[in-house]
């Protein structure tokens, strides 16, 4: 058995890594076409960063730490560049979407046990591409996105009566969540907040 980063390597490797490099740009593609603003940045760097370690939770059931903690170290440079360069960048937002994310993703780590210390981590790097806000967002979408998946596996169990899975990863919803919040995360809390 090798590294981690050797494992990540040869996983990568087996699954055709291509399809995941198509995925990727299709994604940092469609970014650009939607989202044309300075957050562009750090959308982008978002995407880079959270797409293998989603792809790899979802396929292997495993976030890596080297993974997670590469996407904190890349977050943190992103924002110390942006702050450098952008006289509008907020970089505390950033900190902030980092300790408030992987915050409520510890308490539940702490509170239930039912997920990984990897989902921890996967969350407070995610946290440092959103902000405070849009970590609130991710939350929400997050397990709003992980029951409807979890309901289409009940339903599959009740019409075939077999499990397809029985375990959810929750990586691939956070990416989920995290990049619909990347994309319409201002209209959604502006429509949250124009309801009541």
């Amino acid at each position: 058995m090798g590294t981690d980063w050797e494992i990540i390597g040869e996983q990568l490797r087996l699954d055709k890594y291509r399809i995941l490099s198509l995925i990727i740009i299709a994604v940092v593609g469609a970014t650009v076409v939607l989202w044309g603003d300075n957050r562009i940045y750090m959308a982008l760097g978002g995407v880079m960063a959270m797409v293998p370690a989603a792809y790899l939770d979802g396929r292997y059931g495993k976030l890596y730490h080297r993974l997670t903690i590469s996407m904190i170290i890349w977050g943190g440079l992103l924002t110390v560049g942006l702050a450098i360069f952008l006289p509008d960048y907020h970089w505390y937002q950033a900190f902030g979407g980092m300790i408030c994310l992987g915050g409520m993703f510890f308490l539940l780590y702490i509170a239930t046990g039912q997920i990984g210390f990897g989902d921890v981590c996967y969350g407070a790097a995610l946290g440092i591409f959103l902000g405070c806000q849009g970590a609130l967002l991710t939350f929400v979408l997050t397990f709003a996105l992980g029951l409807a998946a979890a309901l289409r596996e009940y339903l599959y169990y009740f019409i075939y009566g077999k499990w397809r899975r029985r375990i959810l990863p929750l990586g691939p919803f956070m990416a989920c969540g995290a990049y619909i919040t990347l994309l319409w995360g201002q209209e959604l809390i502006g429509w949250y907040i124009r309801m009541f």
